[in-house]
């Protein structure tokens, strides 16, 4: 039962001072009473579970069944006067008198339209006598009619009347209202005050006021706990059922335990025990809780009863109690320990005859609410408690599909493990219990050894853990004993053959080689032809061979032979099978590694002789038969096997590729002993026939292809051997011998005048992970190549990535940038050609030597001819001052180039800059003669000017000599060139009196000095 349901309640009671019994009504909220307490008869259907009733027809009411007593309350008079007495009729009138109205008797229940007329004519009679004695007495009659009937029509729906009085069932409990606390405003102490209290209380709720119901109530229980017993114990019980429906638990426990302390007299007492229980299991306070429900239980299954018994007996009323009751236990002990508190709460208080409803309600209720978990373990606990009760063994199937459906894999094990020891074959549990009556827990047993036996299996494998192999060991046995041998179906048997196969396998995965090799046999040749025996067969052979390996001298000798025996048994039980042909590759095999040729050449010329052999098997005869002539060294012969076993091979056979391999292997042998004969022709055939026979992806291939390619380049057969080192590139991008075969293309293309393809293979060369010498012969190869080819930027490169790579030795680095410097010049690549020019400068400045200095001085001659172009590019004119400047800072910078060329000492270089300084001062003479004159001088004022240009030019004309002297002089020193030449000739025009003359002779040399 959910938590926010509440049992069934009573409807109020009617109290007007007599027992009018307790009617039952529709069901509304807060006053729903408990099943149990419904009058046999009244036919109350019931929904499942704990709801509500449903709506049952109108109670019966008892209106006018106290009058003697009422009057003896309310007035002395009990004269029935007549109408024509002289007396006032409203002082005489009775209440016997209404007897005679239609449908108002006392004796007779009233419900639909005969309650609205007698609830009219009491209107009337109240309308028309207002100083009767009774008068008062009516008025409470009519508060009571109007509350049943406004409690009933509210109940029930009824919202529209047909009588003459159509109020709304608020309307009329709002009149009764009035009424009842008129009367206690008359007589507040009256015997019957606690009457009008709890109908005023049950007005006040039925037009939902529930707490001024429940303060009328707290003021009766307090005023009157002692006018009358079973008015006291309704009264609690309302009180109980009104806080339960506030949810104030607290005080509604109190209500009902007051009910409870009156004892089993009172009619409420096992609604107020249930209540009790719902209102202390609300405050989460369940092991108290489930006393009063297990008191209600006592008293509902006695002592030595039989539940089952007693439920079939029952009423659909009670059962359905009775359940409710159960389920209020299961949420008490699904809230506490589960079936941890079921075994404490019994072991505290005794066993009980529905201590195992207690389980399965328990079971149902975790099921119910999706723990599947507890469930399961309800279930469990319910079998361990009765382990030999025909339900047990199903107990653990449902925890078993419980605990599969939770997915919890190693409660399922675990709860198997546990079914199996219980219940299997030879347990007690069968000598109680005929087999054939549990065909799911036969099917269970079958199904739960062959998980355990895989799963411990399993675990051995994972674990190595001996005590696992020997469990599962164990359970595959159990499983052969109870079902190998008396199966009766052929799913059986395959089963039975499938757990032998197994029990082969853990044997054989334990390395218990002997017993895995006897069970193996078991399934191959004892147990019938099944799906498993050509296997089982295979994998003796395993179990032999492995069993081989631990074995040494004669006995290993005479394991052999059984092994090779048990071979040939297999081949000849299964020659189509599709391991026959491995199994025969392995005996040969066998027989090839222990050395025995002989043997092998004689069984496989044999079989290959005989009429009706499998292809397959013919071709591993041929194999087997080329392999011993391979060991034989003969390798022409060797080859022949391999062929014909490669011709017996379909297109798709997957040892074609090993048969290619094998038989390449066999041609390159060949290969090697004809090119150490010195038979290079025969070399190169056999090597290319290798890498032809193996394929590409042949382990052959590669070296039979760079052996063959050696070959060809020795007979200096240039265009075969590229073609051949070209499809070795290839072919075997990534293997290690394209170090060797590069080299050897780059020589072929050379050799064989493809210029290009040399060039490129050459600078691949360079580039690559080589020796240092390797790499820059490349380089200068590659680049020497292409300049011929007029490709400049690709000879570019190769220089670039040689200077790169190799700064040492300094003196070839000055040199490979010379030659960039030049091909940038030629390529009209100034900034290229003076980027070059500035590197050998700084080469040879931080590391240079004698053999660089008169390249880098060379350098510094052509970046300082620049500076020198700079300045002559530079006229005067006017402005003449503003051009002089810029000239003379021209001048400067070029000076300073030539000077830095003059300080490398060397011969050459040092004669041409001083040449070229001389004439910068030559030209700036001569310029300054020449220059543009200002505009406006007269001739007298041009004259002064240029006489004064005279004196400024003289002394660079003199400078000029001065440095043509200096290059002349150095003719004493032996030395003499194009520069010194030059400045000779330029002091002849400069100082011809002293120059002019030809000089043929050392004295001419001595003149200069």
């Amino acid at each position: 039962m959910p938590m926010n349901a509440m049992p069934e309640s009573w409807h109020w009671r009617n109290w007007n001072g007599a027992d009018v019994g307790l009617k039952p009504i529709l069901s509304r909220p807060g006053w729903n009473w408990p099943r149990a307490m419904m009058r046999p008869g009244m036919n109350k259907g019931v929904n499942n579970g704990m709801n509500k009733l449903q709506r049952p027809p109108i109670g019966l009411v008892l209106l006018l069944s106290s009058v003697g007593l009422m009057a003896g309350c309310l007035g002395e008079s009990g004269v029935k006067p007549g109408l024509d007495s002289g007396a006032s009729p409203a002082a005489t009138l009775t209440l016997a008198d209404l007897r005679a109205v239609p449908g108002v008797d006392a004796e007779v229940p009233l419900s639909g339209d005969a309650r609205e007329k007698a609830i009219k004519a009491y209107r009337d009679f109240l309308q028309d006598y207002p100083t009767t004695t009774e008068y008062q007495e009516i008025r409470r009659r009519l508060a009571d009619l109007l509350v049943e009937s406004a409690w009933t029509d509210d109940s029930s729906g009824l919202t529209d009347r047909t009588t003459p009085d159509s109020r709304s069932a608020d309307e009329r409990y709002s009149e009764a209202i009035t009424i009842y606390e008129q009367l206690l405003a008359i007589r507040p102490q009256n015997p019957a005050t606690a009457e009008l209290l709890y109908q005023l209380a049950k007005a006040h709720e039925g037009q939902g006021r529930p707490l001024r119901a429940i303060e009328i109530l707290q003021r009766l229980i307090g005023q009157y706990p002692t006018a009358n017993t079973r008015l006291y114990a309704d009264a609690q019980f309302r009180f109980g059922e009104l806080l339960f429906g506030e949810q104030d638990f607290v005080r509604a426990e109190a209500a009902y335990g007051a009910v409870v302390k009156l004892g089993e007299g009172v009619a409420v007492y096992e609604q107020g025990l249930n209540k009790l229980g719902w209102s202390l299991l609300r405050q989460e306070r369940y092991d108290e809780a489930l006393e009063p429900f297990f008191t209600l239980l006592d008293r509902k299954i006695p002592p030595n009863s039989d539940p089952q018994r007693l439920f079939s007996e029952r009423s659909k009323a009670d059962r359905e109690q009775i359940d409710d009751l159960f389920r209020a236990v299961s949420l008490c002990f699904s809230s506490l320990a589960g079936i941890d508190a079921v075994a404490d709460f019994f072991e505290r208080r005794g066993s009980r005859p529905y201590e195992l409803e207690v389980y399965r309600h328990l079971a149902d209720h975790y099921q119910r609410k999706g723990l599947s978990t507890d469930a399961a373990a309800t279930w469990l606990a319910l079998a361990r408690h009765r382990p030999l009760d025909s339900d047990a063994p199903r107990h653990y199937l449902k925890a078993i599909r419980l605990y599969r459906r939770e997915g919890s894999q190693q409660s399922v094990l675990i709860t198997r493990a546990e079914f199996v020891e219980r219940y299997g074959l030879e347990r007690e549990f069968w000598r109680r219990h005929e087999p054939s009556s549990f065909p799911e827990v036969i099917t269970q047993l079958q199904t739960s050894l062959v998980e355990l036996a895989g799963d411990s299996h399993r675990q051995a494998l994972k674990t190595g853990s001996v005590e696992a192999f020997e469990m599962a060991e164990q359970r595959y046995r159990r499983y052969l004993t109870g079902f190998g041998s008396t199966a009766g179906s052929a799913v059986d048997s395959e089963l039975a053959v499938e757990m032998n196969f197994q029990l082969a396998e853990l044997l054989y995965q334990r390395g218990v080689y002997s017993r895995a090799v006897t069970e193996y046999q078991r399934v191959a040749y004892e147990r019938g032809n099944s799906d498993r025996g050509s296997e089982a067969g295979r994998s003796a052979l395993k179990a032999y061979a492995q069993q081989l390996k631990l074995l040494e001298g004669e006995a290993q000798t005479l394991w052999f032979e059984r092994f090779t025996e048990s071979q040939l048994r297999f081949v000849r039980t299964w020659p189509e099978h599709r391991d026959a042909v491995a199994v025969f590759s392995r005996a040969g095999s066998e027989l090839l590694d222990r050395g025995r040729l002989v043997e092998v050449a004689e069984a496989t010329e044999t079989l290959l002789q005989q009429q009706g052999v499998p292809v397959m098997l013919r071709q591993v005869a041929w194999t087997l038969l080329a392999r011993a002539r391979f060991q034989q060294q003969d390798y022409p012969g060797a080859e022949h096997g391999y062929r014909q076993a490669l011709g017996l091979a379909a297109a798709d056979d997957v040892r074609r590729t090993a048969l290619r391999e094998v038989m390449a292997l066999a041609v390159y042998r060949q290969a090697e002993a004809a090119r150490d004969e010195g038979d290079q022709p025969r070399a190169a055939e056999l090597f290319l026939r290798a890498a032809a026979d193996g394929g590409s992806e042949s382990s052959v291939h590669p070296r039979a292809q760079y052996d063959g390619a050696t070959s060809l380049l020795v007979l200096e057969r240039w265009d075969p051997a590229i073609r051949v080192l070209q499809q070795f590139r290839d072919d075997h991008p990534g293997l290690p011998l394209q170090q060797q075969v590069l080299p050897k293309l780059a020589f072929a293309y050379d050799r064989g005048g493809r210029r290009i393809e040399a060039a490129d293979a050459w600078f691949e060369l360079g580039r690559g992970q080589r020796p240092a010498v390797e790499r820059r012969q490349a380089l200068l190869r590659a680049a020497e190549l292409y300049q011929q080819l007029d490709r400049i930027e690709q000879a570019q490169a190769a220089l670039e990535r040689y200077v790169g790579d190799f700064p040492k030795p300094v003196a070839e680095a000055v040199a490979v940038r010379r030659k960039l410097a030049d091909l940038a010049h030629s390529s009209d690549d100034e900034p290229g050609r003076k980027h070059w020019l500035m590197e050998i400068i700084r080469t040879d400045r931080f590391g240079g030597d004698d053999s660089t200095a008169p390249v880098a001085a060379q350098a510094s001659l052509s970046l300082a001819e620049e500076q020198v172009s700079a300045f002559e590019r530079i006229r005067l004119t006017e402005p003449l001052q503003q051009q002089l400047t810029k000239k003379l800072q021209a001048m400067k910078r070029a000076l300073k180039a030539l000077e830095a060329v003059t300080d490398y000492g060397v011969g050459g270089t040092t004669t041409a800059a001083t040449y070229r300084i001389a004439g910068m001062y030559h030209e700036l003479g001569d310029e300054l003669l020449n220059s543009e004159r200002p505009r406006g001088l007269n001739d007298e004022e041009l004259a002064q000017y240029e006489l004064l240009l005279e004196e400024q030019a003289a002394p660079f004309e003199e400078q000029a000599i001065s440095y043509y002297q200096t290059n002349v002089s150095r003719i004493s020193g032996g030395q003499y060139d194009a520069w010194i030449e030059q400045s000779l000739k330029r002091l002849a025009e400069l100082w011809p009196a002293r120059y002019a003359k030809e000089e043929r002779s050392e004295t001419t040399v001595e003149a200069l000095d």
